[in-house]
This record gives C-alpha cells, structure tokens and sequence, in this order.
C-alpha cells in the first residue's frame, strides 16, 4: 500500500466493501467482522491533526495516541494544544503514546502518571495507551492498568488476537488492503503514522528531509513571534 491518502481512502472504502466495521478498543466485540485503526503521534501534532481532519470526511473514527516526552514537540504549548483538541472535537478518540526508554523503573506507575497528566491537560478520560517503540520484555508483561479499564493495545488481545499490521519506518510489512481482501482474518488491529501520509508518494529520505526543513521554518517563526524586529537581528 502506497503512503498517500488516495490510498489510504481506498483502505477505508475496502474496509466497508468487505463489511468490517471501524471500531474503538471498547466495543469491538458486538460485531463480527472488525478494523481497529490507531495513529502513533511521534513528530509533529500538526500534521497528525490535518490527518484527523481527512478521516473526518472519511467519515470515520480512530484512536490518535500523543506521546507527551516527544523531542520534537511540547504538547503543552498553546499551538500544540489546539492541535490536540482539533483531533479530540472531531471525533476521534485521544490515547497516550509511552516511552518506556524515558524511565528506569516502574513503568506501570508511570504510565499511570502520564494518564493522569493527559487527562488533566484535555479534561476527559483516557481509555488506552500504546507503547512507543515496545521492547520484547514489554509485549511479554501485560501491563494491566485499573484492572484493565485502561487498554494495553499491545496486550495479547489486540496484539495476537487480532491480525497486527504497521506501518512503522514507512514500511508495511504486509499490505493491509491485501489483508482486508483476503477475508482471512475477522479482526484486524492497524497502526499508521501520519507523518508518511502525502497527495503523492514519498520515499522516507525525502519526508524526513521535508521535516527537518519545516522545524527550521517552524523555529524562525517561533522567534519571530518572541523577539522584536528579528529580522534585524537575523
């Protein structure tokens, strides 16, 4: 599958075609055949909210998970925030995207403090949490959070019950259309990554090239909204 949205909206339109329903992580199990999509937000809210805008006219629902200890951007900038609540108003579900790397111990107790602080920050409940570059020693622990009322998405119940495809480095390890055709499976988990989403295809160099360019502009802009007569200076 290609990394464009003329491709992605054919994922969509097959989904239906082949009667799966898109679903969340909490009610998945009243129907018979069922896709659930999920967005891990590594590197910029800003276009991970333009792709919760495309979704809206697609006329569908998915899980954005925002990783709060980003490198690449601070979720609680004003900007950012409104980033965020874009995605949340228009309907999609906000999850939070952990970093077991950024901590050396108790990864339960800190995944519970991030929670917190995501709840605080959008004023509603968070409902699942999705590990951000998971170690083996991470998908073997369950980690079961309020007796379970807060998703694991990498739990056995989604990560082997259902049919697991990504989209992570800008490959997809197996097509997820070719999954959708072949009927073979009854549910189906999909992890995509806004950041390789385009009108024409890309190769990974040039996305991430395209970035880093934007981070400069980005930054000039910042400065210029901080500091008088800039240009003066620069």
């Amino acid at each position: 599958m290609k990394f464009t949205f003329d491709a992605y909206e054919r994922l969509i339109n097959l989904i239906r075609k082949e009667n799966y329903v898109i679903s969340g992580y909490s009610d998945y199990e009243q129907y018979e055949k069922v896709v659930i999509i999920k967005h891990d937000v590594d590197m910029s809210l800003e276009i991970a909210a333009e792709f919760a805008e495309f979704e809206k006219k697609l006329g569908i629902s998915t899980t954005y998970n925002i990783l709060l200890c980003s490198d690449f951007y601070n979720p609680y900038s004003k900007k950012n925030m409104q980033h965020i609540m874009k995605i949340r108003d228009l309907g999609h579900e906000i999850g939070l995207h952990f970093d077991e790397v950024r901590y050396s111990e108790d990864v339960i107790g800190n995944i519970n403090k991030e929670i917190y602080l995501l709840e605080q920050y959008i004023g509603e409940e968070i409902k699942s949490f999705s590990m951000h570059r998971p170690s083996q020693e991470t998908l073997k622990a369950e980690y079961s959070l309020k007796n379970g009322k807060i998703v694991n998405t990498y739990s056995e119940e989604f990560f082997k019950g259902f049919k697991y495809v990504s989209d992570s480095r800008h490959n997809w390890r197996e097509d997820p259309i070719e999954i959708i055709k072949s009927g073979q499976y009854a549910k189906v988990h999909i992890l995509t990554h806004p950041i390789w989403y385009a009108t024409e295809e890309q190769k990974i160099k040039d996305t991430l090239q395209m970035f880093v360019k934007k981070a400069s502009l980005e930054r000039y802009t910042s400065l210029e909204d901080n500091i008088r007569d800039l240009k003066s200076i620069l």
